[in-house]
């Protein structure tokens, strides 16, 4: 389960960057309505989501990839713990219905 918790949280990170990136190049008129709230605040949910409902998961994976490789050590400062994997999912979740909220508003 960790892995797929690890890869999904990837997938949907690019999929919002792709999504905010070709909404930005949409004409105005089509960057209001429920269907681009949806496209652009989805993600970000289901990215908090992941992190808070596997944030264990999230960890070992984590201190694995500390463990290998130098520079994650230095970027995490030693890895990141549940909480923070937990903290984090929950800024994320919340700040993802603020954005649906701004571009609702639109």
């Amino acid at each position: 389960m960790g892995r797929l918790a690890w890869r999904s949280y990837w997938s949907l990170l690019i999929c919002w960057l792709l999504a905010v990136a070709v909404w930005s190049l949409l004409p105005q008129s089509l960057r209001t309505g429920p269907l681009p709230v949806v496209l652009i605040a989805l993600p970000p949910f289901l990215i908090g989501l992941d992190l808070m409902l596997f944030s264990r998961s999230h960890e070992a994976i984590c201190r694995s990839h500390v463990e290998r490789h130098r520079w994650v050590k230095l970027v995490t400062m030693g890895g990141y713990s549940h909480r923070t994997f937990f903290a984090t999912g929950t800024t994320i979740l919340v700040g993802s219905l603020a954005l649906a909220a701004w571009i609702a508003s639109l």
